[in-house]
């Protein structure tokens, strides 16, 4: 009698975990990363002159939105962010951030909706047309 109700939860058990699994919606897959430029020192101690943030929120080739942030000790002018995509390693599209000329420490770049291909989504923050970093996040099926 024992091992029969043993066996019974036993199965009940299996069943409860494998009827999620079967029926389990896709998993969302967030993304986010930073790429430093250039260095300060401070104390003895030689830190990053800035850093750029990159979000992606969405689902396999599906996102919701893409984000890309910068942090910087001192003012950068004539700041833009980038987006650019690549697949099979081509470039298929570059969204262009404004060129804003005041002077930040801070600054944020978000675009939304959007089905991409399988390959690279990259952010780059440039100051006066120079390229300072860019950061860049695999995206798959």
């Amino acid at each position: 009698m024992r091992s029969r109700t043993a066996m019974a939860t036993l199965a009940m058990a299996s069943a409860g975990i494998a009827l999620p699994l079967a029926f389990t919606s896709p998993a969302y897959a967030d993304a986010s990363g930073a790429s430093p430029w250039g260095e300060q020192s401070a104390g003895g101690v030689t830190i990053p002159a800035g850093v750029l943030g990159h979000d992606i929120s969405g689902s396999g080739l599906k996102i919701n939105y893409e984000k890309g942030t910068f942090r910087s000790i001192a003012c950068i002018s004539e700041w833009r962010i980038d987006f650019y995509y690549t697949s099979k390693g081509k470039r298929y599209k570059t969204s262009k951030g404004a060129t804003h000329g005041s002077c930040s420490r801070t600054g944020v770049r978000t675009v939304g909706k959007a089905t991409l291909k399988a390959g690279l989504a990259c952010a780059v923050i440039y100051s006066h047309g120079r390229k300072l970093t860019e950061q860049c996040h695999q995206i798959t099926k």
